[in-house]
């Protein structure tokens, strides 16, 4: 290796080592790392906030400004507490998601696979769907998940690897159309698509 590659893996290791160990803390903790980072992110640092002050306007011009405002403070709280479950994420046990994850009707799912059918499966960003990583541990299947891909590499790397603990494919936003075409003939999967991936 190169020294830019070792350095890029050094990183890689770091990153990934403090992470860890940041997501043994308990979930209390990391909530309350998280209400921190709100405060931080919505108060002193104002984190991309016109930019979402002006979405929020946009997807609801009868809410008036005070209406507006209280929506944006939901939204900054969400995200900070998804961060909070995210970083959790990487070493909470499968018997622990198990039990807070629950999938309903997913009878319907094995019928679709059963007659040989391919399942798409269109997520809005409602909730965390980063805990839908923990599919593969309930559902017999092949499951890919579409993402597009991060600039920097090392982050790419964490992602990737924290995404698929649990057995998920990670398929990049491009190659979709292709991997649905090469898997004809071949057993039926789950493509999990967030409804912002555009190729």
């Amino acid at each position: 290796m190169n020294p830019k590659q070792i350095l890029k893996q050094l990183a890689y290791r770091s990153a990934y080592a403090g992470l860890y160990i940041i997501s043994l803390l308990p979930m209390t903790f990391l909530y309350a790392l998280g209400s921190i980072t709100y405060f931080l992110a919505y108060y002193i640092i104002g984190y991309r906030k016109e930019v979402v002050i002006q979405n929020i306007a946009r997807a609801f011009p009868d809410k008036r400004y005070g209406e507006v405002h209280a929506i944006v403070k939901k939204f900054y709280t969400c995200f900070t507490a998804y961060f909070a479950e995210i970083i959790k994420s990487i070493s909470v046990s499968a018997e622990v998601l198990d039990k807070k994850i629950v999938f309903e009707n997913q009878e319907l799912i094995d019928q679709y696979i059963a007659s040989g059918r391919d399942v798409i499966a269109c997520l809005g960003h409602c909730g965390n769907w980063e805990m839908l990583n923990f599919m593969p541990f309930k559902m017999q299947y092949d499951i890919y998940a579409v993402y597009k891909p991060l600039r920097s590499t090392t982050m790419n790397k964490l992602m990737i690897r924290f995404r698929s603990r649990f057995g998920m494919k990670l398929l990049p936003d491009k190659a979709v159309v292709r991997q649905i075409l090469a898997k004809v003939q071949v057993r039926p999967s789950i493509y999990s698509l967030p409804t912002n991936v555009r190729r």
